[in-house]
C-alpha cells in the first residue's frame, strides 16, 4: 500500500514538474537593468554568472539565446528542488500536506513576481546553487560524508555567483566543530574542517585572479561599500564632512548636495517614526545608490566620460569609489550611529514582515544553539543550521541593501522547514 501511494505521488510529482516547465519555457525571457552589466561583464559583477551567460551569449542571439538561457536554468532549477526535498526527507518525514507546502515554496520563486528561470540575472544560477549548497550540506553533516566534495563544488559555485553566501559557510564550519570536538584534530575531520576554513580563502582568490584577467586589477569584485554607503548617506548631515579629508571629503560633498537637493536625506523627511523613514528609504535606494552614490562617485574618479575611458580606466574607477565609500561608511555610521542603527533595525523588521517572525526566528537559533552544547539530536542541528542561514543572509542584506523579496527569497523553504521541525517536537514531546 505504501509502495503505491509513493508511486502515484511520485507520478503527481512529475506531472507537477511537467507543468511548470512547460509554462516556464513558453514566457518570456525577462531583460532587467541588471542584465545589461552581466551581458557586458561590468566590474562590480562576480564571475559566476557573467561565466554562464558569456557562454551563451558566444554561440547564440535572439530568440535562441533567450529559449536556451531559460530552459537550462528551469531544468538546474527545478532538479535542484528535487535533490533538495531528496535529502531532506532523510531527516524529517512529511505526510501529503506538508509535502505540498514544501513543494509551493520551492516553487513559488520560478513563479510571478520573481520568475528566476526566466529572469536573465544571477537569480537564475543562485536560486538552484543556494537550494543544492542546503541539501548537500545537510547530507553531508547528517549522513553521508561522500557529498562533501558536492558540497565543496556547488558553494564554490554559489560564492563567485552571488558574494552575498560567502558567509553561509561560517554555521557550517561552526556545526562541524560542535560535532566532532571530541575527534576534531583527527583525520578525516581535521582535513574536511580545514576545506571549510579555506573554501572562503579560495572564493576570494579567485574572485580577484578572475579581476585581474579581465579588468587587469588584482581586486575583490568592487560593490559591497557602494551599497553599505546607502544607509549612512542616508542618515548622514552636511556636518559630517568635517570629520573627512582628500577625495573622501570631496565625493562626500558631491553626493550630499546632489542627494539634498532631491530630498533622499532623512533630514529631509517630515518628523516621524523610523518605521516611516525605512519606507522612505526602502522605496528610493535606487536613486540613493546606483543614481547617487554609485554614478556620481565612479564619475568623480574617471578622468573623461564613461564612453570614451578604457576598460581599465572604468574598473580603476570602481576600485577607487568602492575603496572611497569604504572610509565615508565607517565615518559617517560613526558619527550617526543611533541613528544608523534604529534604520537597521527597521529594515530588519521590515525583512521578517513583522517583529513576531524575528523573535521566533531568533529563538529557535539562540536555544538550538545552547542545546548543541549539551545535545547531540540531529533536530537541534537542524534548526539551529537553517536558523543560522536565515539570519546570517538577513542581517547581510539589512547591513548592505534594503530589505526586498529578491535578496530574501531563498530561505523561505527554511522557515517552512522550522515550523514543521518544531510542530514535531511540540507534538511529540522535546526528546532530549
Amino acid at each position: 500500500m505504501i509502495v503505491k501511494i509513493k508511486k502515484s505521488e511520485n507520478k503527481l510529482l512529475l506531472i507537477v514538474y511537467l507543468v511548470v516547465f512547460l509554462y516556464l519555457i513558453f514566457q518570456p525571457a525577462i531583460y532587467s537593468p541588471d542584465t545589461r552589466s552581466y551581458l557586458e561583464a561590468m566590474p562590480y559583477r562576480h564571475l559566476g554568472y557573467v561565466i554562464f551567460i558569456k557562454c551563451f551569449d558566444l554561440f547564440f542571439s535572439g530568440k535562441v539565446f533567450d529559449v536556451l538561457v531559460i530552459t537550462f536554468q528551469a531544468i538546474f532549477g527545478l532538479l535542484a528542488t528535487f535533490v533538495f526535498y531528496t535529502k531532506i526527507s532523510k531527516l524529517i518525514t512529511f505526510n501529503l500536506i506538508t509535502k505540498i507546502g514544501l513543494f509551493a515554496f520551492l516553487l513559488f520563486p520560478f513563479l510571478p513576481p520573481l520568475e528566476v528561470a526566466n529572469n536573465i540575472c544571477s537569480e537564475g544560477l543562485s536560486y538552484p546553487l543556494y537550494l543544492l549548497f542546503v541539501a548537500f550540506g545537510i547530507d553531508f553533516f547528517f549522513s553521508n560524508t561522500k557529498s562533501f566534495k558536492y558540497f565543496i563544488v556547488v558553494f564554490l559555485l554559489l560564492a563567485l555567483t552571488r558574494g552575498q553566501f560567502i558567509i553561509a559557510i561560517v554555521p557550517i564550519a561552526f556545526m562541524y566543530i560542535l560535532k566532532h570536538k571530541k575527534t576534531l584534530f583527527k583525520k578525516p575531520h581535521l582535513n574536511r574542517f580545514i576545506v571549510l576554513l579555506l573554501l572562503p580563502v579560495v572564493v576570494l582568490l579567485a574572485d580577484k585572479s578572475y579581476h585581474k584577467l579581465k579588468d587587469g586589477i588584482f581586486m575583490s569584485t568592487p560593490f559591497s561599500f557602494v551599497n553599505i554607503s546607502t544607509a549612512a548617506f542616508y542618515v548622514s548631515e552636511k556636518s559630517d564632512s568635517n570629520q573627512l579629508t582628500g577625495n573622501d571629503k570631496k565625493v562626500f560633498d558631491i553626493c550630499y548636495n546632489k542627494l539634498d537637493k532631491q530630498k533622499l536625506l532623512l533630514t529631509n523627511q517630515k518628523e516621524g517614526s523610523y518605521k516611516d523613514y525605512y519606507s522612505f528609504f526602502h522605496n528610493h535606494i535606487p536613486n540613493i545608490c546606483n543614481r547617487t552614490v554609485h554614478y556620481y562617485g565612479r564619475a568623480f574618479f574617471l578622468e573623461d566620460e564613461l564612453s570614451n575611458s578604457t576598460h581599465l580606466e572604468i574598473a580603476q574607477a570602481h576600485l577607487s569609489i568602492e575603496n572611497t565609500l569604504r572610509n565615508i561608511s565607517f565615518s559617517l555610521i560613526n558619527q550617526n550611529f543611533n541613528k544608523w542603527l534604529n534604520l537597521f533595525f527597521a529594515n530588519l523588521i521590515h525583512a521578517f514582515n513583522g517583529i513576531v517572525i524575528l523573535i521566533i526566528i531568533v529563538t529557535v537559533f539562540s536555544l538550538s544553539l545552547i542545546k548543541l552544547f549539551t545535545s547531540n539530536n540531529n533536530n537541534y542541528y537542524l534548526l539551529f543550521m537553517l536558523s543560522a542561514l536565515i539570519l546570517s543572509n538577513t542581517l547581510l542584506v539589512c547591513l548592505a541593501s534594503h530589505s526586498i523579496i529578491r535578496y530574501l527569497f531563498y530561505n523561505y523553504a527554511l522557515y517552512f522547514l522550522i515550523f514543521i521541525i518544531l510542530f514535531k517536537q511540540i507534538k511529540h514531546g522535546i526528546k532530549h
